[in-house]
């Protein structure tokens, strides 16, 4: 996977319209509500340019990360909108605050620029194929949102994705037997989603692209220890999904 971008500066055309970044997945409902009806309805009052980002490409994910890491914000909800200084995660963020945020940079007399900072290639070599473990809990915000980084490194064909509900209880219990082999603290087998790789591993926030191939590099080869375990291994500890931030439907 070769991923080279080219440093770009969005700009807006002119003092008077600002410039909206659009990250969203086609399989989420609210995304898709508000990109087909609720920003249109906008464009009618404010002038303002569009640029989408479908993250199940996995070069827009590694965009959202760079400009996350540029806005020093992150967050767990889809969509994800940038306009200016502003972002704004999930449903209920953007129907709250996009439209006053809009009026605010509409009356600015000077354009608004957006610096994304260039993408390396951060794909490592891999010489073998490498299993990452993948325990997750069905309706976690974080979750939903990782299944579009994984669905995209599932297209190099060396890295193999095995998902795992932490709802099932052979599950939680292998969970437990592979922290106990990684010597993971205690504090921490208690959260999802969480990614294992070999004897390291990623929690919640840490788990970005660049993340996962350095844990590639560092522990791809110990891998297969990973296969060899049983439920005799675990302990007692339970697995919970940090609550979300808002309530789903």
């Amino acid at each position: 996977m070769i991923l080279l971008f080219a440093c770009l500066v969005f700009a807006t055309n002119n003092a008077n319209v600002p410039l909206l970044h659009f990250f969203y997945r086609p399989s989420c409902g609210h995304c898709m509500d508000i990109l087909l009806s609720d920003i249109p309805r906008l464009q009618i009052d404010y002038r303002f340019e569009l640029k989408k980002y479908d993250i199940d490409l996995i070069s827009n994910y590694q965009l959202l990360e760079k400009m996350e890491q540029e806005h020093r914000k992150s967050g767990e909800d889809l969509p994800v909108i940038f306009i200016n200084d502003s972002v704004f995660y999930g449903p209920e963020n953007i129907y709250e605050k996009l439209k006053g945020t809009l009026s605010r940079f509409v009356k600015k007399t000077q354009p608004e620029t957006l610096i994304e900072p260039s993408l390396k290639d951060t794909a490592p070599a891999i010489s073998a194929r490498v299993t990452l473990h993948y325990f997750f809990q069905p309706g976690c915000d974080e979750c939903s949102r990782l299944d579009a980084l994984f669905n995209n490194l599932m297209k190099n064909d060396s890295i193999s994705i095995t998902r795992y509900s932490v709802l099932e209880d052979t599950n939680k219990i292998l969970l437990e037997a592979m922290s106990e082999r990684i010597q993971m603290p205690e504090e921490k087998r208690l959260l999802v989603p969480v990614v294992i790789i070999g004897k390291g591993y990623l929690i919640k926030q840490d788990i970005t692209t660049g993340n996962i191939f350095n844990l590639v590099k560092k522990h791809g080869n110990d891998n297969e220890s990973m296969n060899q375990l049983s439920p005799q291994d675990a302990g007692t500890h339970k697995v919970i999904c940090p609550i979300s931030r808002r309530t789903r439907p």
